[in-house]
């Protein structure tokens, strides 16, 4: 059982993939912002920096989609973009519509979810693969699985429905794994209440995923609403609402 906990949890990197291919679509919506002020005869930001900033946003991008591997596109997001993020927020505060900065911000949080992934895939394998002592590596499991706890409660909206289903996959894997049921501990106290200590957050992350999902459900009103504003919409045409229902059923 364990090996399929382990699995799981491998997971994670084909996803940070995905995470990373959506954060490069991200940098070219930031981009055209940028574009559209410099475009703009009545923006008051100087156009040089502009032209400047939207040359960074570039090399960024052709950056990570060169990297081989995701360590090193994930180092990439913190070296280069998340500084640049930081001075392009401060610069153009004053300049861009609270939509656009909002923007900027929100791919700063695209980025971070990956990133924050990584990190507690990597302890979680790291416990699996190099550390022996039972109780050692039930620490280092529990730090990982506390990782994607935060990760979840800071990120969750930018998480792709992936990532959170990989998520829900890790944390119901420790629940399933009799390795981890502390019952079957019960003479060694100090690594049952580390069983105690993984169980009760691989519930906890199972809590904060079926939230999430519970207020993002699309109800009746709003596909009434998509029925009557859609453009494409006749009046008549039941296949296209179908469509759209089963669309955001799998979302």
């Amino acid at each position: 059982m364990a090996r399929n906990t382990q699995n799981s949890i491998q997971l994670l990197v084909d996803n940070a993939d995905n995470s990373i291919a959506s954060f490069i679509e991200e940098i070219d919506r930031v981009k055209s912002v940028l574009e559209k002020n410099y475009e703009s005869e009545t923006s008051e930001i100087p156009r040089e920096k502009l032209f400047e900033d939207i040359e960074r946003l570039i090399v960024v991008s052709e950056h990570i989609k060169a990297a081989e591997n995701l360590l090193d596109k994930i180092d990439i997001l913190q070296s280069e973009y998340e500084p640049l993020a930081e001075e392009m927020r401060a610069r153009y505060a004053d300049f861009l519509t609270a939509e656009d900065v909002e923007k900027i911000e929100e791919l700063e949080a695209c980025a971070k979810a990956p990133q924050e992934m990584l990190l507690a895939q990597g302890v979680m394998i790291h416990a699996f693969l190099n550390v022996e002592d039972a109780v050692e590596q039930a620490n280092l499991l529990y730090t990982g699985l506390v990782k994607i706890s935060e990760a979840l409660e800071k990120y969750i909206k930018y998480f792709t429905p992936q990532a959170r289903e990989n998520a829900r996959k890790i944390a119901s894997s420790f629940l399933a794994d009799s390795t981890y049921n502390p019952d079957n501990h019960p003479d060694q106290t100090e690594i049952k209440s580390c069983m105690i200590a993984l169980r009760n957050t691989a519930r906890a992350v199972l809590w904060q995923i079926d939230q999430y999902q519970q207020e993002e459900k699309y109800t009746v009103g709003a596909i009434l609403d998509w029925m009557q504003t859609s453009s494409g919409w006749l009046g008549n045409d039941f296949d296209d609402c179908l469509d759209y229902v089963n669309q955001v059923r799998k979302e």
